[in-house]
């Protein structure tokens, strides 16, 4: 096969199939040169027949910077309209976008963070912030809305490992049980909701912390809130309910008829399920 000539000769292809055709001896047929790829007759430096460059039009505009440009916005744009480049997830409050709170393969990642809502009787407002992972919420916080100061937490560890930390008074049970269901999973409910109108406190006395599994610390909430407890018979404890005995001062996991001979009236609920947050 012929070879290219040398690097000083204005340069042309064959049109039809690329074929560099400088400096080549060609066969004529009716006076015309035939590549010798292809076979296609040409005229050299027509531009009907040959052109200057290997490339067709669309990979010329491609590799050009206009459309390399223009390529990575489609790319960019397909990304984020189909989930696989993350991209900010917008309040649902209308507020401004909170660039920590991110959405990718169409689950959250980051740090949500929710509207000030007035926090218990002592005169305060507080920001929820809720820390997501693969789609689950790993963590909650609440925080004083203007100083920032932290009032409780609670998050979720590796092995069930809760870990709850009341640093202010005041704050009422009914959000730390909002805040430990978002962090635990479906098969981590217990069965047990609260009668508030037996309970002793609505909002804690005093700060306090505890880490545990999650009976660990709904056993620390009924101490330090007087919490008076109804349990449910929930397909996740087969049977059994769980119950706060006072002697032990920790919740037990015993039968229905144990319960009933503990003053308990376990209710049927085969139903029951994990509470949704109120973010959800």
């Amino acid at each position: 096969m012929a070879t290219p000539g040398p690097s000083s000769e204005i340069r042309y292809f064959c049109r039809r199939c690329r074929y560099e055709l400088t400096g080549l001896g060609f066969r004529e047929i009716d006076g015309y040169p035939q590549c010798p790829e292809c076979g296609s007759l040409f005229r050299p430096g027509d531009p009907e027949t040959t052109t200057p460059t290997p490339h067709g039009p669309v990979r010329r505009f491609v590799h050009s910077r206009t459309g390399k440009v223009m390529l990575a916005m489609v790319l960019l744009f397909v990304g984020y309209k189909t989930n696989v480049l993350p991209r900010p997830v917008r309040p649902f409050d209308g507020t401004a976008i909170n660039w920590s709170h991110w959405e990718w393969f169409g689950v959250d990642h980051g740090t949500q963070r929710l509207p000030s809502a007035w926090g218990g009787t002592t005169p305060r407002w507080v920001n929820w912030e809720v820390t997501w992972r693969w789609g689950r919420v790993r963590a909650v916080r609440v925080v004083e809305a203007q100083f920032g100061a932290v009032i409780w937490s609670v998050d979720r560890g590796p092995n069930g490992v809760f870990r709850l930390d009341v640093d202010a008074t005041a704050v009422d049970w009914s959000d730390l049980l909002t805040g430990l269901n978002a962090v635990s999973r479906p098969d981590e409910f217990l069965g047990v909701t609260i009668d508030g109108d037996r309970s002793v406190h609505q909002e804690n006395p005093r700060p306090f912390s505890v880490t545990g599994t999650k009976q660990e610390v709904i056993g620390e909430m009924v101490r330090q809130y007087g919490l008076a407890i109804r349990t449910l018979v929930v397909p996740n404890n087969h049977g059994d309910v769980w119950v706060f005995d006072a002697e032990a001062q920790a919740m037990r996991l015993v039968s229905v008829q144990e319960a009933s001979e503990m003053g308990y009236d376990p209710a049927r609920d085969d139903q029951a399920v994990l509470p949704r947050p109120f973010w959800n």
